[in-house]
């Protein structure tokens, strides 16, 4: 069977409806002529009829036209109102206007995209393309702030000049897109309190007017028990269990966990009693409820004051200049790097270390009973937000050998060092963000050395503005392991 690209335009030409009546009349003269030859103008018409059949079976592709809305409805191409149509064409081609395409032309036409296709998909590629390089400069500057927060300068100068030669201007990007996302957290938290805040308040308002009186059951059971459940246990043997919880290092942290528990437990952390002896555990006996707390718990909570269960950290970094070397790849200027740490005992104990090792491999080192090198121990208090101490290097036991035990007393006085160093420091509790008393900051730092061979003493003053940084909080687990005493 003939294509139908050879078919159309034996149909589409420009002849006129003359010229094809007299063809067909040549054809049925040859054929009356020569009745042995077959009927040509019989095999065209059938030709033409089954054309017209596999024309309407075939697929319609993306890019024929007759898959077009407006030609679904088309009459039969041997109808009358085609042929009106086709005449009609051909008078509008004699007028001047452009013939019609085959359909190939069309489905050639339509594979090809069109210039502005082409430019909006050039637009995205790049905008891609420009979306990733901003990406990739972000996360290299983030690098360097890393490291720069962890003190290694040389490091995040290479990330930040990488990421500044692929997008200069990335600084500001990034601080742009953090402001964003933080305004989009806010409102999100702010809708959902304007959600609840009602029902929390008033809930909030019902369980602080109950007391340890008003409770008929502290919990109760989510499933059947055949053991004796912690509700049997009347209120006063809980509070005494609460104590024990809180004990005398005052970790008044697990206390609000365990008010999670259930509405019972709830109002028995909020006692007053509790609160009122971890209050005079704090500031002895003589303190009371100031006018400006509304409860022993307010006042604990928003009075300054040191944290027991856990340790102050604070690290120290500064530049020292390294040996002069002709080596290309070493560095002359070193960075040094090291840790101060505080903890307070709730006796009034305070302790101090500076190390450069890592701070968790000191931290478990910071108990009364471990002999630290270097350590200081002392007596703190309290006055306001103001913290003074007191301290004095630890004497650190050596192992003495037996056989030399009366040469041990006899030259005892000659073993003593002839001066004596006291440290006095100050430093002001202070919040951090929205947690109180987690931040320490230098306010005085004074060493007082006292010579026993002349008796003269000689205070040195300590410049604040220099290598003196502020000390954070940092909870330690192992601190609140245990429990020796209740509160």
């Amino acid at each position: 069977m003939a294509n139908e690209n050879e078919i159309i335009p034996v149909l589409n030409d420009d002849r006129d409806d003359s010229d094809m009546e007299e063809m067909f009349e040549l054809l049925a003269d040859e054929d009356k002529g020569n009745p042995e030859e077959p009927n040509l103008a019989q095999q065209l018409t059938n030709f033409r009829q089954e054309w017209h059949q596999e024309l309407g079976k075939a697929p319609i592709g993306p890019g024929d036209s007759r898959g077009s809305p407006a030609l679904r409805g088309s009459p039969a191409p041997g109808s009358e109102k085609n042929v009106n149509a086709a005449k009609g064409q051909e008078q509008r081609n004699d007028a001047g206007t452009a013939p019609v395409k085959s359909s190939g032309d069309a489905r050639s036409n339509s594979a090809s995209p069109s210039p502005e296709l082409e430019d909006e998909t050039d637009v995205e590629i790049s905008s891609l393309l420009t979306e990733s390089i901003e990406e990739k400069a972000k996360y290299l500057f983030m690098q360097g702030v890393k490291h720069e927060r962890n003190g290694r300068m040389y490091e995040a100068v290479m990330f930040y000049k990488q990421s500044m030669q692929l997008v200069p201007d990335v600084e500001s990007r990034v601080q742009e897109s953090e402001g964003n996302s933080r305004s989009g957290s806010n409102q999100a938290s702010d809708d959902e309190d304007d959600d609840g805040g009602d029902d929390i308040e008033a809930l909030a308002i019902k369980l602080q007017l109950m007391t340890t009186n008003d409770l008929r059951t502290s919990c109760s059971t989510k499933t059947p028990q055949t053991a004796t459940h912690v509700s049997a246990l009347p209120v006063e043997i809980l509070l005494c269990i609460f104590r024990w919880v809180v004990t005398s290092n005052l970790d008044l942290r697990s206390l609000e966990q365990l008010s999670k528990v259930s509405r019972g437990f709830y109002v028995c952390c909020r006692d007053s009693e509790i609160w009122r002896k971890a209050c005079v555990r704090m500031w002895g006996k003589m303190s009371y409820l100031m006018k400006e707390y509304v409860s022993w718990r307010d006042m604990y909570i928003h009075r300054a004051h040191p944290h027991f269960n856990g340790i102050y950290i604070s690290r120290v970094t500064y530049i020292r200049q390294g040996e002069p070397s002709m080596d290309p790849f070493y560095k002359p200027w070193h960075v040094v790097e090291y840790h101060r740490f505080l903890r307070f005992f709730q006796d009034g104990t305070i302790m101090m270390a500076s190390s450069s090792e890592d701070p968790q491999s000191i931290v478990s080192k910071m108990h009364k009973n471990y002999n630290l090198p270097g350590r200081m121990i002392g007596q703190f208090c309290i006055d306001g937000d103001i913290l003074t101490a007191v301290l004095k290097k630890d004497k650190v036991q050596k192992e003495l050998d037996t056989g030399r035990r009366y040469m041990r007393h006899r030259n005892a006085k000659e073993n003593l060092p002839d001066s004596e160093q006291t440290f006095e420091l100050e430093v002001a509790v202070t919040s951090f963000g929205r947690k109180p008393n987690m931040k320490l900051e230098w306010k005085r730092y004074a060493c007082h050395t006292r010579y026993r061979s002349t008796g003269n003493e000689n205070t040195t003053e300590f410049d604040m503005s220099r290598q003196f940084c502020p000390y954070y909080f940092s909870r330690v687990k192992s601190y609140t392991t245990t429990a020796e005493t209740p509160l």
